[in-house]
């Protein structure tokens, strides 16, 4: 089992910014913006909770962690089932959905430009940052978590903090859902129906949403080719 001092150390060492893989949509590949927000984290850890987060009926250990030198940022250390510092994943606890989406859409091009193959989809990075995954039965008729194997984006609400998400695992009945932002910088799954809908946003809509148009977004964000 790690401590929080574990931690620390770790975040303050060189080997967490040379170790800025991620996981995303379940292959470990270099975050583009990782490494730079590390690297700005000059200043002491400070531990502002620790916490679990149920993946698969399994309890993954969360530690969020602030920076004085990162003004602003939330980081979230990982550790999985077992406590341990071995294949930690980092995630930045963002405090709007519009931040959060944004970040996704750069782990998407990440993943792309590493060969992986990339559904349309923005909602992979946003699985860690759910506190509530719904439930459903499986064919044997146990509850079990919902799969985001096969997650579409259906709305974006940046005044509310909240989007629209279907999901469902090959073998599940899919369900609809509304994921708000909490004050815990946490994702709140709410208003859960039966039923998957397909029709996701278009990738030129979640710009226009993002940034009023789509000549205002970044141009790497213009120019992704995943969608």
């Amino acid at each position: 089992m790690v401590s929080t001092e574990d931690v620390k150390k770790y975040l303050s060492s060189r080997k967490a910014i040379d170790d800025h893989a991620v996981i995303i949509a379940g292959r470990e590949v270099p975050h583009p913006l990782l490494r730079e927000e590390l690297a700005l984290c000059t200043g002491k850890w400070k531990r502002i909770r620790k916490y679990t987060l149920r993946r698969h009926d399994a309890s993954h250990t969360y530690r969020d962690f602030v920076n004085s030198g990162a003004p602003g940022m939330v980081f979230a250390v990982n550790t999985g089932e077992d406590d341990s510092l071995d294949f930690p994943k980092i995630h930045v606890r963002f405090a709007s959905i519009r931040d959060l989406i944004i970040r996704s859409m750069y782990s998407m091009i990440a993943l792309h430009n590493e060969g992986g193959y990339v559904e349309h989809d923005l909602c992979w990075e946003m699985f860690d940052h759910i506190a509530n995954l719904p439930q459903v039965k499986d064919g044997e008729g146990d509850v079990e978590d919902l799969d985001f194997e096969n997650a579409t984006l259906l709305s974006i609400d940046v005044g509310s903090n909240s989007v629209v998400i279907a999901a469902g695992g090959d073998w599940q009945e899919p369900k609809t859902f509304t994921a708000t932002l909490g004050s815990d910088r946490l994702l709140h799954c709410s208003d859960e129906f039966d039923g998957y809908d397909d029709r996701g946003l278009p990738y030129a809509k979640i710009l226009e949403i993002l940034y009023g148009n789509v000549s205002a977004a970044p141009k790497v964000l213009q120019d992704a080719s995943f969608r």
